[in-house]
C-alpha cells in the first residue's frame, strides 16, 4: 500500500499534537538502549589525535596533488573544465612553451 504526501503529514502531525506521557517501563527501555549507544559513539582522546594527524597529513597531500595535477597532468585537468573558459592568444603561447600542449581552440584546428 502506498502512502500519499497528504497522508503521510496528517500522521506525523498526528504524532507531534499526541499529548500522552510514555509509560514507565517503556521509559526505561528507550534510555537502556540509548545509553549504550552513546558511550559506542563518544570519541576517546586517540581518536581525536588520529583525526588531527589525518587532518594535518590530508590537507598538505591535497595541495601536492592539485599541484602536480595542475603542473604535470594539464591534460587530465582540461578534460573536465569547459571549453568556453577563453584563453587568449598570449596565455594559450605561453602555456605551451612550458606544458608542450594545446591550450587554445584556434590552436587546436
Amino acid at each position: 500500500m502506498t502512502m500519499a504526501d497528504k497522508d503521510l503529514d496528517l500522521m506525523l502531525r498526528a504524532a507531534r499534537d499526541d499529548t500522552t506521557p510514555l509509560g514507565d517501563g517503556l521509559r526505561a527501555r528507550i534510555l537502556a538502549d540509548a545509553v549504550p549507544a552513546a558511550v559506542a559513539q563518544a570519541a576517546s582522546g586517540a581518536d581525536r589525535v588520529r583525526a588531527w594527524i589525518g587532518g594535518l597529513v590530508g590537507v598538505p597531500a591535497a595541495a601536492v596533488l592539485g599541484l602536480w595535477l595542475g603542473m604535470a597532468q594539464p591534460t587530465v585537468v582540461l578534460e573536465f573544465v569547459p571549453a568556453d573558459v577563453g584563453v587568449d592568444t598570449a596565455d594559450a603561447a605561453l602555456m605551451d612553451e612550458i606544458f608542450g600542449t594545446v591550450w587554445s581552440e584556434e590552436d587546436a584546428g
